[in-house]
């Protein structure tokens, strides 16, 4: 009886000191998806009032009560004008930090960002209207490769370049330019192209152009499959009762090696 004790024992503080010792938790911390930011981008956003954004501001609406506002951009003063709900910027300034003496609270700014890219900003305007961004004249944007996404009233056609030219219904274009192949949907398109020409009176609600486009479904993927992939990693260890169990029947094992050496 005392043997079998002894040896119960010695068995289970050698199979808890196992599962202690072979016991794992992956470093799933280190899981990150790319970022890959946009050559150009029209969108419109929550912020602080004076927070960083790094952006040309054409409007902003807010808990503001007066008729106009000067703001101070990085290249001079900037005037905002109500209409309606909405303050529209007499010209285009390009704002490190945005902040609107006299308004309370959180604001809505619609901007342009060429984040850190070459590329040089439209001439736009925003319209209240139905909250488009307008070009007042022709924009080209030259790009070897590229992705686009854009909702507003717009078509495009391809000829030398991409054309996108006022719409009269309101829809989503996206199309991506690579190893000189340009695909839309069901739109195939093979040819070299020498980037993005924005037809003049243009009403876009929000785009983005990435220059990158291998980069841009890269960073995609990871974020759309992100879950998965945490959720595999984090199975990939150990379970967690492993770790108590080991301790568990290390100090049970312990007990009946003690209890029956004293026998």
């Amino acid at each position: 009886m005392r043997t079998g004790v002894v040896v119960l024992g010695f068995s289970l503080f050698l199979f808890g000191g196992l599962l202690v010792a072979t016991y794992h938790v992956p470093n799933c911390s280190g899981i990150a998806c790319p970022v890959v930011f946009p050559a150009l981008e029209f969108s419109g956003y929550h912020v602080k009032n004076g927070e960083s954004i790094n952006a040309y501001v054409l409007a902003f609406e807010g808990n503001c009560s007066s008729g106009a506002y000067e703001v101070i951009s990085d290249n001079g003063h900037v005037w905002f004008y109500r209409n309606g709900s909405v303050y529209v910027a007499d010209r285009m300034g390009h704002f490190g930090i945005f902040y609107v003496p006299g308004c309370g609270g959180n604001l809505t700014v619609y901007t342009v960002n060429t984040y850190l890219s070459n590329v040089t900003p439209p001439n736009v305007t925003y319209d209240i209207n139905g909250g488009y961004f307008i070009f007042l004249s022709d924009y080209f944007v030259p790009l070897r490769e590229f992705h686009i996404t854009l909702t507003g009233r717009a078509g495009f056609n391809v000829s030398d370049v991409m054309t996108i030219f006022p719409g009269e219904g309101f829809g989503t274009i996206e199309a991506t330019y690579i190893n000189g192949t340009l695909h839309s949907g069901d739109v195939l398109y093979r040819g070299h192209l020498g980037g993005i020409l924005m037809k003049n009176g243009t009403k876009i609600r929000a785009m983005a152009v990435y220059d990158n486009p291998s980069a841009y479904f890269e960073s995609r993927n990871c974020v759309e499959h992100y879950n998965e992939t945490s959720k595999a990693c984090r199975e990939s260890g150990s379970p967690g009762y492993q770790l108590p169990l080991g301790f568990v029947l290390m100090v049970l094992g312990l007990g009946l090696f003690g209890y029956g050496m004293r026998r």
